[in-house]
């Protein structure tokens, strides 16, 4: 993310400055009363930008939404979503130790409880021992870990000034001509 408009990207399109402004002043007194109400002290950058996308994507009526996890994690603010359609984990790193941990096998421990009942897992993750932490999580859920390289593979990749598009190819799907800005 480069600009805080990014965070509300629908079809490959920034929304323009007037609308995160709208935005802004829609959602500011409906926090402001939430807070106050329940008196839960200033409101979190994530919880913040999280309550402006829903309210954004719903007004644009956005079928589905790739959210970005802030911290990631069992306690990122994303994690407010009951049904996503898939949970992705990149790979694991040692970033935000001071909150998840300091080692790699803590990181994705915590990293991991995104995984929600029936939702499977992507990850470009090939460490064994943090594969393993996935594997439990997944099982203890009821759904099932896809591995890059192992259960799918990313073909065609072309990077250009609009994006990335890229072809997903497993055994039961081929998705052609994906994008992400």
């Amino acid at each position: 993310i480069c600009t805080f408009a990014e965070y509300f990207t629908t079809n490959m399109h920034l929304p323009p400055v007037k609308d995160i402004i709208s935005l802004v002043a829609q959602i500011r007194p409906l926090i402001d009363r939430e807070y106050e109400k329940k008196n839960m002290g200033m409101i979190s950058y994530s919880e913040l930008v999280l309550s402006m996308a829903f309210t954004y994507f719903a007004m644009k009526n956005t079928d589905y939404v790739a959210l970005e996890a802030f911290l990631g994690g069992r306690y990122d603010a994303t994690n407010v979503i009951e049904y996503p359609e898939v949970s992705i984990i990149t790979n694991i790193g040692l970033d935000h130790t001071h909150i998840l941990g300091d080692t790699l096998p803590e990181i994705a421990a915590d990293k991991v409880g995104i995984v929600k009942e029936g939702c499977p897992l992507v990850t470009a993750e090939q460490r064994p021992e943090i594969l393993d932490i996935f594997k439990k999580e997944t099982h203890k859920f009821h759904t099932n870990l896809q591995v890059l390289g192992k259960d799918f593979r990313i073909e065609n990749i072309q990077i250009g000034n609009n994006g990335t598009v890229f072809d997903y190819v497993s055994e039961k799907n081929t998705c052609r001509q994906l994008s992400t800005p």
